[in-house]
């Protein structure tokens, strides 16, 4: 195995929702990421971010984008097609937990947090 094909094998994650079907997502992007941390500021200054108890009604219009940009397959759309699920069509829960799955994949833990932190 390539260099490239072991990089690319850890981006992605098939993922079961609560809806018994199955999405592959892919770690956060740059702009997915700059979207999550707009929306989660931390509580005052020098307090870190959390994302282990997320408050969703702060991050209502912020899940459909990461979703849109971290879903690979099936490939979400804004509006539906014949072809395409819109992200709006997935109902709440199943929302709740690809973003978390993303999240987690993309190393976004209170554990990984502190270590990216120690870094400064």
């Amino acid at each position: 195995m390539t260099f490239a094909e072991e990089y690319r094998k850890q981006l992605y994650k098939v993922v079961e929702v609560p809806s018994g079907f199955k999405f592959k997502i892919r770690k956060l992007t740059m702009k997915a990421f700059k979207t999550v941390m707009e929306a989660a500021p931390p509580k005052k200054p020098g307090e870190p971010i959390s994302f282990e108890d997320i408050d969703f009604g702060e991050f209502a219009e912020v899940v459909p984008k990461v979703l849109l940009e971290c879903v690979v397959e099936p490939k979400l759309a804004e509006k539906p097609s014949k072809n395409r699920l819109s992200v709006y069509e997935l109902d709440a829960v199943d929302q709740q937990v690809l973003f978390m799955e993303i999240i987690k994949l993309s190393g976004l833990t209170e554990e990984n947090l502190e270590k990216l932190r120690s870094f400064r």
